[in-house]
């Protein structure tokens, strides 16, 4: 029984200190300068690319010929005579 739980400890004592190694080598990777000017570059790149691809998803392709020519306007020398006028709205009287 002494055996197993001086096993337990020494397996917790790995992952302790494990986790706070990895932690205080996370700190001082993201606090380098240097390390900070690669995760700008990197994360610049990354959104160009993505904006470039949803420009260029956004902007409709051209046709490569056009339909014919429009129809002909319709001739108003003589407009029909009972077309319907709007005035408006009337304001009541008092």
């Amino acid at each position: 029984m002494r055996k197993l739980i001086d096993g337990l400890a020494i397996a917790s004592f790995v992952l302790s200190a494990t986790t706070v190694g990895a932690i205080g080598f996370g700190y001082l990777a993201v606090t380098n300068e240097k390390n900070q000017e690669k995760m700008k570059q990197y994360a610049i790149g990354q959104v160009q690319k993505l904006l470039s691809d949803q420009i260029t998803k956004s902007i409709p392709s051209l046709p490569d010929s056009t339909g014919g020519v429009m129809g002909s306007i319709p001739d108003m020398t003589n407009p029909p005579a009972s077309t319907p006028r709007s005035e408006g709205p009337r304001s009541p009287r008092k």
